[in-house]
């Protein structure tokens, strides 16, 4: 019955459409379900309990599962990395793209470009279940910024949230921007898709990047033109960085990102460069693939996946 209950769950999780919150809370079943399996292997005294070995294996994994359960669902609210911030502005922007300003109070929280967190806000326009986005702002700038786009049920309603309202932020996580200032006299394309394209612009504008010898280019590809939110202050970036080239790239015109793109946009082999993707999972894998077909190794790829519901 464990088993059968957790074959649910996983069916329910990739086909069934459901608002985000209530899919979450679908999560909080396995915890129930994993009980119920431990359960039953000790009550049942089945043939794995004639085997002391298989028994402590099992059992060590089990505690380690229900462990890992209890932290997230129940501790991590009161006892993970949380700050206080204060809405300052809400401003609506072309293609479904709501950005959101949030101020620290007291305690700011110190991040890396490149960096996401997680966000709850106190508000009555949406639900206080926290949601995961890239920091497009970046890390110099007392101001958070979220670039939200309308995806589902709760960032459809995000635009209502009204300045002065209280949120609670979570983080922050990832290590997406690292390996350009562990590296910087390495080469470097980032491609964004779409939303895919906020943490590169947390990166573009750091201090860090702006240091950087060797030319770095970002590719922002949407269908169209109309699509491109963030056109100009990537423009604007590259106009003032020797060492920044922005490409807009649009898949309507042109067709999806392809190597034959790649190899007409750049100035020397793929292979040379470290890759740094982020957008729709369909994009981030075709180019990944590719990248790895034309001779460049997998640690030079890296990914930010973008598939939140």
């Amino acid at each position: 019955m464990a088993l059968a209950a957790f074959a649910v769950l996983v069916v329910l999780s990739i086909y069934w459409k459901i608002p985000y919150q209530k899919w979450k809370r679908t999560h909080d079943l396995f915890g129930l379900v994993l009980v119920l399996v431990a359960v039953h292997a000790v009550l049942g005294r089945g043939e794995m309990m004639k085997y002391p070995v298989l028994t402590v294996w099992y059992a060590s994994w089990t505690a380690v599962g229900l462990t890992a359960y209890i932290y997230i669902r129940v501790l991590y609210r009161f006892v993970g990395p949380q700050y206080d911030f204060v809405t300052t502005e809400v401003q609506k922007r072309k293609a479904d793209v709501t950005e959101v300003y949030l101020e620290p109070v007291g305690r700011p929280m110190h991040f890396a470009a490149g960096q996401f967190l997680y966000v709850s806000f106190d508000s009555d326009a949406v639900t206080r279940e926290p949601h995961p986005f890239s920091i497009s702002s970046p890390p110099e700038e007392p101001t958070l910024r979220l670039s939200i786009k309308r995806l589902g049920d709760w960032t459809s309603d995000v635009h209502r949230i009204r300045p002065g309202e209280r949120a609670r932020v979570w983080g922050p996580y990832g290590h997406f921007g690292r390996v350009l200032q562990e590296q910087p006299d390495l080469p470097a394309v980032m491609i964004g898709g779409g939303i895919g394209i906020t943490p590169m612009l947390s990166i573009i504008r750091s201090e860090p990047f702006a240091q950087r010898k060797e030319m770095s280019v970002v590719i922002y590809s949407v269908p169209r033109k109309e699509k491109q939110v963030y056109a100009d202050e990537i423009t604007t970036r590259a106009e003032q960085l020797p060492n920044l080239r922005g490409v807009m790239h649009l898949s309507d015109e042109t067709g999806y990102i392809d190597l034959d793109y790649l190899r007409e946009t750049l100035d020397r082999p793929l292979p040379d460069f470290v890759w740094m993707l982020c957008g729709p999972v369909p994009m981030t894998d075709s180019i990944e693939a590719q990248l790895k077909a034309s001779g460049v190794r997998p640690k030079q790829i890296l990914i930010e996946a973008f598939d939140i519901r």
